[in-house]
């Protein structure tokens, strides 16, 4: 029963992440299907990352400043990812109520590229 829960659990953490993403940068965002191998989340072409998606209760804010065993874990599982496609990784994580993203501090400026980018796209489709 556990396992059904925690399936459930990160289906609506990754349904959550990709609605998040849709509605900040439009353009196609999907979840993939549990079992399917790679990334978490499906993304636009030229988006520069492999998202891998967590909802663990019992990763806690002092986590992100003394790292476990099991972050690292969630780390190494989204980098392999990453590299498996040649793109960046970029975890999120729901921390106590609060959504966060890290990657590498190299590659944190392609997110930021990444962005200006689609915005400015964006507002000029719009406007």
């Amino acid at each position: 029963m556990a396992g059904k829960k925690s399936r459930r659990k990160g289906v609506a953490a990754e349904q959550h992440i990709v609605k998040v993403f849709r509605n900040a940068f439009g353009g196609e965002w999907s979840r993939k299907k549990i079992g399917t191998p790679g990334p978490d989340i499906e993304t636009p072409k030229d988006f520069p990352f492999a998202i891998e998606v967590k909802n663990d209760a019992s990763v806690k804010m002092i986590h992100l400043y003394r790292p476990t065993a099991l972050l690292r874990k969630y780390w190494d599982q989204a980098s392999a990812q990453a590299d498996a496609l040649d793109l960046a990784p970029l975890l999120v994580c729901k921390i106590e109520s609060h959504w966060f993203a890290s990657t590498n501090w190299d590659e944190w400026r392609l997110l930021e590229d990444w962005i200006a980018y689609s915005r400015n796209s964006l507002c000029i489709m719009q406007g």
